[in-house]
């Protein structure tokens, strides 16, 4: 599972961010993107083992995790069109990280000059 990689190196090396594209990702039909429940079932299992780590490091970016993981899934349900899932993902959302209040706002606006 490429979560659980992730979360291993992460935990393990200093991580930076580079601003420009290495690799590219190829979308097909068997992506886990297509498949969201499979895509959020596995991040759970994740989250899952992640955040058993009782380390007080790891438990400071629960939320913020948490809420990101829930964008995540209102943006891929929003997509599929299935809006009963992204609102409660949305709502999700927020509740984890209140921050990604402004996010959803700033989605719609784009949205609606489309």
């Amino acid at each position: 599972m490429d979560w659980e990689l992730y979360y291993r190196i992460a935990t393990r090396c200093e991580v930076a961010f580079v601003p420009e594209a290495l690799v590219r990702y190829r979308v097909h039909g068997s992506n886990m993107h297509n498949n969201i429940a499979a895509m959020e079932h596995d991040v759970r299992i994740g989250f899952e083992k992640a955040f058993a780590d009782g380390s007080a490091n790891v438990q400071s970016i629960k939320g913020e995790a948490v809420g990101s993981f829930h964008t995540m899934l209102a943006g891929s349900y929003f997509h599929h069109g299935d809006y009963a899932k992204f609102l409660s993902h949305a709502i999700a959302s927020v509740w984890n990280k209140p921050s990604n209040i402004g996010d959803f706002f700033a989605r719609k606006t784009k949205l609606a000059k489309q």
